[in-house]
């Protein structure tokens, strides 16, 4: 039997009834576990099931899920359904790019059975929400709103504290770079012992120090923050592409303050770490600390480097699904002349 130290206890609820929550607990606990033992006690459809945050921050890793950011009392944890996990026409049409060449192949080598698979392909896709640019969705905008009593629509779902969309929004952007500090954080504590893992600890509470500054860049999304929002004063995000190319080939776009569609929609937009955090940032980082280490006193770690590279758009791209590579980004690594410098 597990000891009582390795199990962890989650409070879930679905999207539809936040208010029925249910209490969970499970040993080694990972996200699909959690998603199981959910649905389940929810009664709902596992396949396609999501999990997300209160502040709608989809939990797809298991660093972040056993993080201390989902401790007690914050473990409160919404299961999305498959039919509210939007899809926009942009993720059906890369959809169908990627595979088109299976279908092609399968209509040059048996057209019966290329028909038969490709009608039934289509009838699985679920497109639930229209462009964001057509005129019907425009019309229906109330983006100029911004007071939960004047879009009671809007704020469905969302935790009463939050009477703006302004702070709901910000709230968005301070959990998603809480997250990576968190899973940096656990990254980090495997080595804390060790005379390496003082020299990483040293970098961490650095970088915590900055986050505060900023606020842990919650002005990302606020459309009112000039200085960090990556949206026009509108509430208007365009997808930045692949990691490798300069744009969206598909010109994606979406105003999560038009409404309610829109916004939890947002949420399976990604912050996507052009040098991978992973697998590039976090081991180049340990190997910084080796190297400082070795140095005896003439290199430090360069923690600006590190920050920049796990928590600013100098290394993230906002982009939606479509565009949100998650294989391995070969031809984007850190750059070793940087990860280090001189002690002055």
């Amino acid at each position: 039997m597990a000891s009582s130290s390795s199990r962890r206890a989650f409070k879930v609820c679905s999207n539809d009834k936040p208010k029925e929550r249910f209490g969970i607990s499970l040993a080694d606990a990972t996200v699909e576990s959690v998603l199981d033992k959910a649905c389940e006690k929810l009664k709902l459809s596992r396949r396609g099931a999501s999990l997300r945050t209160r502040d709608n921050t989809i939990v797809d890793n298991d660093d972040y899920l056993l993080s201390d950011d989902l401790r007690p009392p914050n473990n409160f944890l919404l299961v999305v359904p498959r039919s509210q996990n939007c899809e926009t026409v942009t993720d059906v049409l890369v959809t169908i790019e990627r595979d088109f060449g299976k279908l092609n192949k399968l209509f040059k080598d048996d057209h019966g059975k290329a028909t038969r698979e490709l009608v039934e392909y289509m009838g699985q896709l679920s497109v639930t929400s229209p462009l964001p640019s057509s005129s019907l969705e425009r019309f229906k905008s109330t983006a100029h709103l911004e007071e939960r009593r004047d879009d009671l629509d809007w704020f469905s779902g969302v935790d009463e504290e939050y009477t703006t969309k302004k702070s709901y929004m910000r709230s968005l952007a301070e959990g998603r770079i809480r997250n990576y500090y968190s899973v940096a954080r656990k990254f980090i504590m495997r080595y804390k012992d060790s005379k390496v893992g003082l020299i990483l600890v040293g970098v961490l509470k650095e970088w915590l120090t900055e986050l505060r500054k900023v606020d842990h860049f919650s002005g990302y999304f606020d459309r009112d923050d000039e200085r960090y929002r990556m949206c026009d004063k509108e509430g208007n995000f365009k997808c930045g592409g692949f990691y490798n190319e300069d744009g969206c080939r598909y010109r994606g776009n979406i105003n999560p303050y038009a409404g309610l569609k829109q916004r939890i929609n947002f949420s399976s937009w990604n912050l996507d770490h052009i040098i991978e955090k992973s697998r590039s940032v976090l081991p180049s980082l340990l190997d910084a600390a080796r190297q400082v280490e070795a140095s005896k006193g003439k290199l430090e770690v360069n923690g600006k480097y590190f920050f920049d590279c796990l928590f600013t758009y100098r290394n993230l791209k906002f982009v939606e699904t479509a565009c949100h590579d998650k294989t391995e980004h070969t031809d984007r690594q850190c750059d070793p002349s940087k990860i280090v410098r001189k002690t002055h």
